[in-house]
């Protein structure tokens, strides 16, 4: 791994710097873990050495007998010889004289044997039910320091998710983000359950291990270790391949619950021009990507498991070739085989578990910096640090030779120039894509103006506190927003209003009855409509609010919102034009600049834009 990505699992450890108790409970764990694994084959080689195999041998010199495990290697050749024995209530005897007695004299003679074996055993026991408890510690631990990590960066990510302006959503898809907000954050987890500190403890176990190789065999050891360079260049080059892999299976999975979303969205569109062949080829193309992403984690995996595990073999191999010789010599007893061959597994295994921590790893920094770019991303807040609150007067807003572009290439307004008065009811109307909604995207803050300025109580949009801002209008857009909530919830958005009597003033009560997802087109219509009106704020902008509604459900709003809006600032976009004749001023709009202004009288006497548009509706 390089500096990178160690600078990546720094910044992920930081998250967790609220819950360093439990971390360092769980980091205690790990290491506790690490030592009991690398003590239990101690516990064997000490049982097969000194109660299981014959341990003593007269000394060369005076004939004694000694106890061969408190001898080191330079003596056990230079004092004693290959003989073993047995130690006995009726003295020192061979194997060969030992084992053809009967079996219960062979128990007899072998009890205080017997005895350090089942001790040996409970020990043995013990380690296994303390390696249990430490490693569900250590799992039960870091799992819940890594599911709060990510409860804390998904609850920081959709919050920021909410505060990005809404260009940056016209430029990325939803799926993406959702992405971010599931898969990469939940990769995340992994580096707390099943990476970086899995890395750690594989390592401390490595270095453990080595040493207590080195303690049973240095020759043995160094010719295990002839294979180490092998293993570290192959982990080497992996980790660059897995790291590739990994990055577009990130990539691979943005794309497809991107394109899921947009198909979802646009279900009833497909259904309709039975476009299931355009939609299953884009399917298909975005699925075989990321099939093909993962089938090069596979291959790079099973390239390089096998491999390893191949070369653990062969230290195996090594050791078992050379150990048939070393016991008779006295190299090492037949309990430091048994140890050394457990040290091997011990010794390979992080390795061979490399791979899949280095995956898990990559993975969760490849999740993680997806995530951080998405943070990366300046909220409305941080690109408009305007913290002006204007005062209510008589010029409400004005749009100064406003000039507008999305994108950069195109005019969306071209030098617009009005005003909107205290109380006044203004209708923009124009054909589709003539610039009406961008209108109303700049009146509401969504955009600043490419040139002009646009004022609201005499201060430039982009001066004004954003919150203060929103907080002066009551909207009514063309998406219908509707929340999987109850009805009351939905008009309220959580606040203390009163919503009954506007819905009892809308003839609508009925839709208390009903469930968010039983609501036809106009139904949500009339629940926008109300929530605009139960937050009663000085400026109503309703952007094609009727399109939905039947004729007469029609005259009835435009009644109430003569009548209780009389005092209220009105902004109306509508294609309907039996809607604008409420307003006191229409404004006409095409192709980004106004034609015409005037009330509906006015303009129909004028027989210009309005009156072609209106003439063409009746027909």
């Amino acid at each position: 791994m390089g500096r990178g990505y160690l600078r990546i699992i720094g910044e992920l450890f930081a998250l967790a710097r609220p819950y360093w108790f439990p971390f360092s409970l769980a980091f205690v764990s790990l290491v506790g873990t690490a030592v009991v694994e690398v003590s239990i084959p101690q516990v064997v080689r000490h049982t097969i050495d000194r109660y299981v195999v014959p341990r003593y041998a007269p000394d060369k010199a005076t004939g004694e007998m000694v106890d061969v495990t408190t001898l080191s290697k330079w003596e056990v050749e230079k004092r004693v010889g290959p003989e073993r024995y047995y130690r006995t209530p009726i003295g020192y005897l061979e194997p060969e004289d030992l084992f053809k007695r009967p079996y219960d004299e062979i128990l007899k003679l072998r009890e205080e044997d017997l005895k350090a074996i089942n001790r040996m055993f409970l020990l043995f026991v013990l380690l296994l039910v303390l390696r249990f408890i430490l490693n569900f510690s250590f799992v039960f631990l870091s799992s819940w320091v890594g599911q709060k990590v990510a409860n804390d960066l998904r609850l920081r990510t959709f919050n920021h998710a909410l505060r990005l302006p809404v260009s940056f959503y016209d430029r990325t898809p939803l799926g993406v983000i959702i992405t971010r907000l599931t898969n990469d954050i939940n990769s995340i987890v992994e580096t707390f359950t099943g990476g970086f500190l899995n890395i750690f403890q594989n390592v401390l176990m490595f270095f453990a291990a080595l040493v207590l190789m080195f303690a049973i065999s240095v020759r043995l050891t160094l010719l295990v270790l002839l294979l180490i360079p092998v293993i570290l260049i192959l982990s080497y080059v992996f980790a660059g391949f897995f790291a590739k892999a990994w990055r577009k299976v990130r990539t691979g999975i943005a794309r497809l619950n991107a394109f899921v979303q947009e198909t979802i969205w646009g279900l009833k569109t497909i259904q309709n021009f039975m476009a299931y062949d355009l939609v299953k080829r884009r399917f298909e193309e975005i699925n075989s990507y990321l099939y093909s992403a993962y089938m090069g984690v596979v291959y790079i995996a099973g390239v390089f498991r096998p491999a390893l595990s191949f070369l653990s073999y062969v230290a195996i191999a090594i050791v078992v070739w050379y150990s048939a010789g070393g016991i008779m010599k006295g190299d090492i007893t037949f309990g430091g085989l048994v140890a050394f061959l457990s040290y091997i597994d011990i010794l390979f295994k992080p390795v061979q578990e490399f791979a899949q921590r280095i995956q898990v790893v990559q993975s969760s920094a490849a999740g993680y910096e997806k995530v951080k770019t998405f943070l990366s991303n300046p909220t409305e807040y941080e690109e408009r640090r305007g913290t002006l609150r204007g005062e209510e007067r008589e010029e409400v807003i004005r749009f100064q030779d406003v000039r507008h572009s999305y994108d950069g290439r195109r005019w969306a307004l071209r030098g617009v120039t009005f005003s909107v008065r205290k109380g006044e009811k203004v209708a923009l109307v124009g054909r589709t894509g003539s610039g009406k909604t961008t209108i109303l995207n700049l009146i509401l803050g969504f955009y600043v103006p490419t040139e002009g300025e646009v004022l609201v109580y005499g201060i430039p949009t982009a001066d004004w506190d954003i919150t203060a801002l929103r907080s002066l209008y009551a909207p009514v857009m063309q998406d219908l927003t509707v929340f999987a909530d109850s009805i009351p919830m939905n008009i309220t958005l959580g606040y203390d209003l009163d919503y009954k009597g506007i819905l009892e003033e809308l003839e609508i009560t009925y839709l208390l009855h009903k469930e968010y997802h039983e609501l036809s087109a106009g139904e949500k219509q009339l629940v926008s409509i109300a929530r605009a009106l139960a937050f009663n704020r000085p400026i109503i902008v309703f952007d094609e609010a009727t399109s939905n509604l039947d004729p007469i459900t029609e005259l009835k709003l435009q009644r109430i919102l003569v009548e209780r809006f009389k005092n209220k600032t009105l902004i109306i976009v509508a294609h309907r034009l039996a809607t604008a004749r409420i307003a006191d001023r229409i404004i006409v709009l095409e192709d980004g600049r106004i034609v015409e202004e005037g009330n509906h009288e006015e303009l129909m006497e004028r027989r210009g834009k309005y009156y072609e548009l209106y003439k063409l509706q009746e027909v």
